[in-house]
């Protein structure tokens, strides 16, 4: 999908998500921005909230035209690649760690990998993806029935029903950071976790490329997170982050050098377990 053929998009201004300030300075212009699934008129500035240091798109995407752009997209092969497939093994394995067993929701789950581990693997799973031809792809070839589209706060889910919930590559999209992180706090059991990833503001790949990392440039993610802005934002909701880990790969020694290198922060995301505080 390329130049006219993709859907346009308008922009809206918006607010500091960690503290509610209206008070930053721009850090920088992107210009000509491309995304991939959209068009949209205009510079995007990355900004940094004075007050808590968040650092976030301003203006942002219209979250209401990104609904339908990402609700409607349709699966493509290309999209779908064994990386899926590793990153949900080790997904599952860190997961393993804190909770062997019991119900596992995913927001945002994509084509699936991650439920059809997690399932492999003796979990009760469900998933929630606004993409209904993405649902119907993971039942179909994941065999994970309980996937929906619609939020699950519109399911009448009962509270503390989940003792793990996974948000992977997720948080940076919403715009309703706040409803979202209330309702896995609600949904969560108390000794539940929250398995969470995203991209690290901190990594020395953003120190170095600046204004040219690439989740700056091409994707359609409005917040950029360091550990100490991820934990502020979960303590307004009363969770807490209980520990950083690595997402482990395939390779030995690439598991061996994240892992000795884990508290540098140095790497390109942020993966952490949460928990009601």
């Amino acid at each position: 999908m390329s130049g006219e053929d993709r859907p346009f998009c308008g922009h809206v201004p918006t607010t500091c998500a960690v503290c509610g300030a209206d008070r930053y300075y721009v850090m920088y212009t992107i210009r000509g921005k491309h995304h991939r699934l959209f068009r949209c008129d205009g510079d995007e500035q990355v900004v940094k909230c004075k007050r808590c240091g968040l650092v976030y798109l301003n203006p942002i995407p219209d979250p209401d035209a990104l609904l339908h752009v990402w609700s409607d997209h349709p699966v493509t092969e290309s999209d779908i690649s064994s990386t899926l497939a590793d990153a949900a093994l080790g997904d599952v394995a860190n997961i393993r760690r804190f909770k062997t067993s019991g119900t596992l929701l995913e927001i945002g789950c994509g084509y699936g990998a991650l439920l059809g581990e997690a399932q492999r693997a003796g979990f009760d799973v469900c998933g929630w993806e606004v993409n209904p031809r993405k649902c119907e792809y993971i039942k179909r070839t994941h065999g994970v029935e309980n996937v929906f589209w619609e939020p699950p706060w519109e399911r009448g889910l009962p509270d503390r029903t989940f003792d793990v919930i996974a948000m992977l590559d997720v948080i940076e999209h919403i715009r309703e950071i706040h409803e979202i992180l209330r309702e896995i706090r609600r949904l969560l059991k108390d000794d539940g976790i929250l398995y969470l990833n995203t991209p690290n503001l901190d990594g020395i790949r953003s120190r170095i490329k600046r204004r040219r990392w690439p989740y700056f440039i091409a994707l359609s993610h409005i917040y950029f997170f360091t550990c100490e802005t991820l934990d502020k934002l979960l303590r307004t909701e009363g969770m807490t982050v209980r520990k950083r880990l690595i997402r482990p790969s395939r390779s030995f020694a690439r598991n061996l050098v994240k892992s000795a290198l884990r508290t540098v922060n140095i790497f390109d995301e942020l993966c952490v377990v949460a928990a009601k505080a």
